[in-house]
């Protein structure tokens, strides 16, 4: 468009455009005057007529070079608004290129973090898995040596009983089986016979 009317202006000549419409109109309004009120020969009336169309043409000629003219103006302005928009926008778009190219490298150092963090995780849950076997076979083993604590425990008490009473261990198992039967049977225990079913012997 812009490039259409500044051909335009250049073939009407943009000399056109300043050239005084006031003066032109003030001579015509002239020219008219004289035909209405002055008696003219054909041959006056001829060259007034003819001037007449003259200014007519040129004050149309000159309307349009200025309206030409102002519309170029008009775009000129509208096409530097639009070239400064465009850089702009362009300056916005290096901006943001700037700005995606470091969250691209931020996201790729994320990404390459959170895959350490997995391995380690990973790792970590195999350690767990490690650790809480051998937590299991320590409680087992644990469970097996306080079994087998309490049976040396309850034996030892046997045998401080034994000392006690001056009696052999295997009268004790003789008579903790008499004691059971006669508890079986709902007969009344003694105290030492009690001790000797619980293991609740004296020192």
């Amino acid at each position: 468009q812009l490039k259409v009317l500044q051909n335009l202006v250049a073939k009407e000549g943009s000399s056109l455009a300043k050239v005084s419409l006031k003066r032109l109109q003030r001579r015509l309004e002239e020219l008219e005057m004289i035909q209405m009120t002055r008696v003219l020969s054909p041959e006056e009336e001829r060259r007034v007529i003819d001037e007449i169309a003259r200014l007519e043409e040129v004050i149309e000629r000159v309307k349009k070079a200025r309206q030409q003219a102002l519309s170029l103006i008009e775009l000129k302005a509208e096409v530097k608004a639009l070239v400064l928009r465009v850089r702009s926008l362009s300056s916005e778009i290096d901006e943001y290129r700037e700005k995606a190219g470091e969250l691209k490298k931020e996201l790729s150092q994320l990404v390459s973090r959170i895959e350490e963090l997995n391995k380690a995780i990973d790792s970590l849950g195999e350690e767990i898995n490690e650790r809480s076997k051998k937590i299991d076979e320590i409680t087992g083993r644990l469970d097996e040596l306080y079994k087998k604590y309490r049976e040396t425990l309850g034996r030892l008490r046997e045998v401080r009983f034994a000392m006690a009473k001056g009696i052999e261990l295997e009268e004790i198992e003789k008579r903790k089986k008499e004691v059971l039967e006669k508890m079986k049977k709902g007969e009344p225990l003694t105290l030492d016979e009690l001790r000797l079913i619980y293991g609740v012997y004296d020192k």
